[in-house]
């Protein structure tokens, strides 16, 4: 199997362990066998568009995730990543220091 098949079995992994999702409940949940899961996850298969679907829906995911490499790719992408889980106390004391670093280059 190619590169893509790698990188959306390492997605469908990782979106299962952020899940707490076991391959046997995922394999559930998608009306697949443990088996293809475990072989999608080794990057070894090639599922069908009904299957992308499928595991999407099982994993609460947009599909297009699974087919993503790497983190958000523009800097305010990476940024809203990082801050998704602050307070608003905390956003508000990123927010003061982003206007004071760009006050500072002016």
């Amino acid at each position: 199997m190619g590169d893509l098949a790698k990188i959306f079995g390492d997605k469908v992994r990782s979106l299962r362990g952020d899940r707490k999702l076991t391959q046997v409940r995922l394999a559930e949940l998608a009306s697949v066998s443990e088996e293809w899961i475990r072989r999608i996850e080794r990057g070894e298969a090639s599922p069908s568009f009904d299957t992308v679907e499928a595991l999407a829906l099982a994993l609460q995911a947009r599909p297009a995730e699974f087919f993503e490499d790497g983190g958000p790719e523009t800097p305010a992408e990476r940024f809203a990543d990082a801050v998704t889980s602050l307070s608003e106390d905390e956003i508000a004391w990123l927010v003061q220091g982003a206007r004071l670093l760009r006050k500072g280059r002016e």
